[in-house]
């Protein structure tokens, strides 16, 4: 059935009846309806193809160095370290922190998503991985064993911001900043990134491209901060700088 509102800016808009065989060409709803279907919701895109813009650089130094500074995407990091079942989420935690001590050092600050905020422009994506990995909510502290899997606990929002809690508390404790946006995090990630300017190099770390279209916009034309893509087995690590498009276009 169409949206009842659309169907009044229809007739309003409509200066005679031969007009309204071209109104029904469209669809009267909200959203273009070819954008979702009616068992996931939101299509996903390949958000990713922006990155074919770009060339990634080479940088002589070795990394990390002590004077550079690592703004880590939160919800990068909850999918990038792999922990099994058998783990105590105390465990769980503790390899969390060795991976961002081992690979960044102390020099990093570490930007959680919220999600408790229902207007997140998150919830579509994060709905789709609900219901490709359906998760009952879990209770637990540091001591108690996993039982679920890392996907599909992390599929669960609720799961997600007890384990950023508890996670927050580790990282902590061990000197590194932790900060959480109200619901998406890219902006603050960026501005945080723009804040930890300095003598020496920052670098936003992460996968989401939405990261790299936020530091194109946001980021001084003066200054560089880097994007960080870390690699994956076979696949390498990747770093993006905004002034080097492959078009050699000042972005």
């Amino acid at each position: 059935m169409a949206n009842t509102s659309y169907s009044a800016k229809v007739l309003i808009a409509k200066k005679h009846d031969d007009n309204l065989a071209e109104f029904f060409k469209y669809e009267l709803a909200p959203y273009p309806l070819s954008m979702f279907n009616d068992t996931i919701g939101m299509r996903k895109t390949k958000k990713s193809a922006v990155y074919d813009m770009f060339h990634p650089i080479d940088l002589e130094e070795n990394l990390p160095s002590s004077n550079d500074v690592y703004v880590i995407d939160g919800g990068f990091l909850l999918y990038r370290v792999i922990w099994q079942t058998n783990q105590t989420y105390g465990q769980i935690c503790a390899t969390y922190v060795n991976y961002v001590e081992n690979k960044f050092r102390k020099n990093a600050v570490i930007v959680f998503d919220g999600y408790e905020n229902d207007s997140s422009i998150k919830k579509a994506e994060q709905h789709r991985r609900y219901l490709h990995s359906q998760c009952v909510e879990t209770i637990f502290d540091e001591s108690m064993t996993a039982t679920v899997n890392q996907n599909k606990f992390l599929s669960n929002d609720k799961n997600k911001i007890r384990l950023i809690s508890l996670l927050t508390k580790f990282l902590q404790n061990r000197k590194f900043v932790v900060k959480q946006a109200i619901d998406d995090a890219d902006t603050l990630i960026v501005k945080t990134a723009i804040e930890m300017l300095n003598n020496g190099r920052t670098f936003v770390v992460g996968e989401d491209v939405d990261l790299f279209v936020f530091l194109i916009a946001l980021s001084p034309e003066n200054k560089d901060i880097f994007l960080m893509k870390p690699g994956t087995g076979k696949i390498n690590r990747k770093i993006f700088r905004r002034q080097k498009s492959k078009n050699r276009t000042n972005i």
